[in-house]
């Protein structure tokens, strides 16, 4: 703990367990759905990972001060992720 001496009202009950569980529980609700229903997830995931990474990287608090263009090489990692996710996705719900 990086604070030992503040106060915890609440205990999570049986900590490795309960965590374990609840991993568990979902992967097995999970795991059944269809194949458009996981491709689906991919895409939505992917988008909001975009939108999180975009806004984060102009509004970060370690970023103060630095521009966009001094990123150059993120710039180009996340132009060259975005081209190959939006392939995959024409490829995946059109061409198939």
């Amino acid at each position: 703990r990086t604070h030992p001496d503040i106060e915890r009202p609440f205990r999570t009950p049986w900590v490795p367990f309960v965590p374990i569980a609840g991993i568990v529980i979902c992967l097995m609700q999970m795991l059944p759905l269809p194949l458009p229903t996981w491709e689906r997830l991919g895409a939505w995931l992917a988008i909001g990972l975009l939108i999180y990474f975009f806004y984060g990287i102009n509004h970060s608090v370690v970023n103060k001060g630095k521009s966009w263009s001094s990123l150059g090489n993120v710039r180009m990692i996340v132009g060259i992720g975005s081209l190959a996710f939006l392939a995959y996705v024409i490829w995946a719900h059109f061409l198939k």
